[in-house]
């Protein structure tokens, strides 16, 4: 990435990855590398890129994330990393991420998260996992989410839901969860909000 334009699309080209030596892009907000060939995201892919607010990754054969590899994107927005090959989400991946409002993790190979892999969102109103192979919801597993409306969880193989799976999810307005193995469900751990309506004039 050698480039200062605000918005970089490289739709569907056959990148397998990316080099980004000098780390000293500022301007770009947003960059498309959706149906490309990438494989892993290092911690140099998008280093220097404070300004950038949407980051499309999705269809690609990105199985693996490096540590670190999101440090410098403090003020993004959107992330789309659905429809690839990760199976495991490190937990502290998204750290640095503290205005991200949007994450689409969806049909991926997922299996289990971790407690408190979600911690640093603040800001999140939409988290999408379906379409993964997530069994349990462990104590904990969204802590920290306290802005998060939206959580779809549809189309996995989740069987059980441990108390306090959903803690801290003050402001959740839609749970999905459907298509999946439950067969039982005590609806006092699931707390959904009150939609929030607009005043009229």
């Amino acid at each position: 990435l050698m480039v200062e334009a605000e918005e970089l699309d490289l739709f569907n080209n056959r990148i397998s990855f990316i080099v980004n030596k000098n780390c000293s892009i500022r301007r770009t907000k947003i960059i498309s590398l959706f149906f490309n060939n990438l494989e892993r995201i290092d911690n140099q892919s998008f280093c220097g890129l404070t300004n950038l607010q949407q980051l499309y990754l999705h269809y690609n054969q990105i199985a693996w994330i490096e540590a670190g590899a999101f440090r410098d994107l403090t003020n993004l927005k959107t992330l789309f990393l659905s429809y690839n090959r990760i199976e495991r989400v490190s937990p502290n991946i998204f750290d640095s991420l503290k205005f991200l409002n949007f994450l689409d993790l969806n049909n991926n190979r997922i299996g289990s998260l971790e407690r408190d892999t979600f911690r640093s969102l603040k800001n999140l109103e939409k988290l999408q996992i379906n379409l993964n192979k997530l069994k349990v919801i462990e104590k904990d597993t969204f802590s920290g989410l306290s802005a998060l409306h939206t959580l779809a969880l549809g189309s996995n193989k989740i069987e059980h839901i441990e108390p306090d799976g959903f803690n801290g999810l003050l402001n959740l307005n839609i749970l999905n969860l459907n298509l999946n193995y439950l067969s039982s469900i005590d609806l006092s751990l699931i707390h959904i909000s009150e939609p929030t309506r607009q005043r009229q004039p």
